[in-house]
């Protein structure tokens, strides 16, 4: 493919299509394979760790974050990390969208702690990636600690991004469908080159040729440059000689025909005499003619 545009729009595509694709089927395939938080030690925890467990409880939130109109749109929960009883707590990082699924089950912990129910009702699932617990959200964590007055040390010190296969798939696929584009539009470059050397090779041989179906063809440079501009194959317009109206013309033969004279006719006494008549009297010097 000669055009750079094309090239361009094809680099564009495929880049998109790994940037999409390669972090997505990495997500993807570490989720699948998370560990569940309550198998972890303090020690074990790190940054981008992909993690998956089940909350039955939800203690309270620390932090939230809002946007420019003061609507808040993420949360951090509290939920155990450990089904020991000895407390460790970590921090999910909770989308709006979710906010009424985290407190139905923040209601239930507290009615069963209280107790006002005798059992937990109530469980969520989540998965996602472990992020370090800094700047703000490290502010607000040591205030909820401070103004609890519990030991630190029950706290993890990350927190959960929320991920899901669903949206790691859905990345996936969008990847590969940039990618496919891509591709796509390399063979049809590829087909369209093929085309276009075929129609200027057959430009070429019509220009060439003297005749073009039994008649004088000729094609002037402004027809050839219209030609290779609109890379279309122009073919040569037959004269049409339709001689159906056209008036019959006598049949001459090749041999020439002489026919014979006409036989001249014998002249009377009386036709001789009438001619004579017929002409006209002239005048003469010796027969003047004078009419009183």
């Amino acid at each position: 493919m000669k055009n750079s545009k094309t090239w361009i729009g094809v680099a564009f595509c495929i880049i998109i299509g790994l940037v999409l694709l390669i972090p997505a089927l990495k997500d993807y395939r570490n989720l699948k394979t998370a560990p569940d938080v309550s198998s972890l030690k303090a020690e074990d925890y790190k940054e981008d760790l992909m993690v998956r467990g089940h909350a039955d409880m939800v203690f309270a939130t620390y932090c939230a974050q809002y946007d420019d109109n003061d609507n808040e749109v993420f949360r951090w929960y509290l939920v155990p990390a450990t089904d020991n009883t000895t407390p460790f707590y970590l921090g999910i990082k909770v989308n709006s969208k979710l906010f009424d699924s985290y407190n139905l089950i923040y209601d239930a912990t507290w009615d069963y702690l209280e107790g006002k129910t005798d059992s937990l009702t109530k469980t969520i699932s989540f998965q996602g990636r472990l992020k370090q617990v800094d700047g703000e959200v490290e502010k607000y964590l040591d205030k909820f600690i401070k103004e609890n007055k519990t030991k630190p040390e029950y706290f993890a010190r990350y927190y959960v991004e929320l991920k899901t296969t669903k949206a790691s798939f859905g990345l996936m696929i969008a990847g590969a469908v940039f990618i496919f584009v891509g591709i796509l539009m390399i063979f049809i470059g590829k087909f369209n080159e093929k085309r276009y050397r075929e129609a200027a090779e057959e430009r070429h041989r019509i220009a060439q040729s003297p005749l073009a179906n039994g008649f004088s063809l000729v094609l002037d440079e402004r027809e050839l440059e219209r030609m290779s501009a609109t890379n279309q194959v122009v073919s040569p317009v037959v004269p049409n000689y339709n001689v159906t109206n056209a008036t019959p013309v006598k049949k001459v033969s090749a041999d020439p025909v002489i026919e014979p004279a006409a036989p001249e006719e014998p002249v009377s006494a009386a036709n001789e005499a009438a001619d004579e008549a017929e002409k006209p009297v002239q005048d003469s010097d010796d027969n003047d003619i004078f009419v009183l």
